[in-house]
């Protein structure tokens, strides 16, 4: 019986079983899905942070992702050499309906990249609070109203006014003690002691019944 003599041998068997290996990655990697979710969870820049383990740190500046190439500080990553811009869809997973995603993930849809604000399933990134995009800013606070406030001249009238008229009446002091009946100016409002009161804020306190412009007003419980 004769040998049969395989198309292949010595280097190009090699080869050839190399170019195979190297066929059955792609496949492999093609069959992925393509929502799986990374190990990698870029994290936004912030430049008070040390990032000192070269090649293993990924940010995300402005809408783009960096990877530091050795130790950095406060180098802002689109002007420093120590870092390296690289494609988001390398490390950054699609974002997907069926997929949990935890707070502090990042995806990509729609071209953008997506930072998850709390874990979430099926929530549209661009239609859902439990979703940010890179460049968004947070919502801003509501505005403080500021009330108007009497003018602090007329309050010093209207103290040295009744307190020259009725040396009884004293400004407020947190630290002396008032008897009941005792007067008071607080702010520009009188107030009267309904007992022995030491330490309790006028405008707080039940202690203290307020009399409003009249230091000599007759409300009583």
């Amino acid at each position: 019986m004769g040998i049969k003599i395989l198309p292949f041998s010595g280097p190009s068997l090699v080869l050839g079983l190399m170019l195979g290996a190297i066929l059955l990655a792609d496949v492999t990697r093609a069959e992925q899905p393509s929502g799986a979710l990374s190990s990698i969870k870029p994290e936004r820049w912030l430049a008070h942070k040390v990032y000192d383990k070269p090649g293993a740190q990924y940010v995300i500046f402005g809408d783009k992702i960096f990877i530091n190439r050795w130790w950095t500080q406060g180098a802002p990553p689109n002007r420093s050499p120590a870092w390296r811009e690289v494609k988001a869809s390398d490390v950054v997973p699609v974002w997907r309906p069926d997929t949990h995603f935890a707070a502090g993930d990042t995806v990509l849809y729609d071209d953008k990249i997506w930072i998850a604000q709390r874990a979430s399933l099926g929530d549209l990134p661009s239609q859902s609070r439990a979703w940010q995009g890179v460049n968004d800013e947070p919502s801003p606070a509501p505005a403080r109203v500021r009330l108007p406030k009497q003018r602090k001249a007329d309050q010093n009238e209207k103290q040295r006014v009744h307190t020259a008229s009725d040396p009884d009446i004293t400004l407020y002091d947190a630290t002396a003690s008032y008897a009941g009946g005792d007067v008071v100016d607080f702010n520009g409002t009188f107030y009267r002691a309904r007992w022995w009161s030491l330490g309790d804020t006028p405008s707080i306190d039940y202690v203290w019944e307020e009399l409003g412009d009249d230091p000599r007003g007759d409300k009583r419980d």
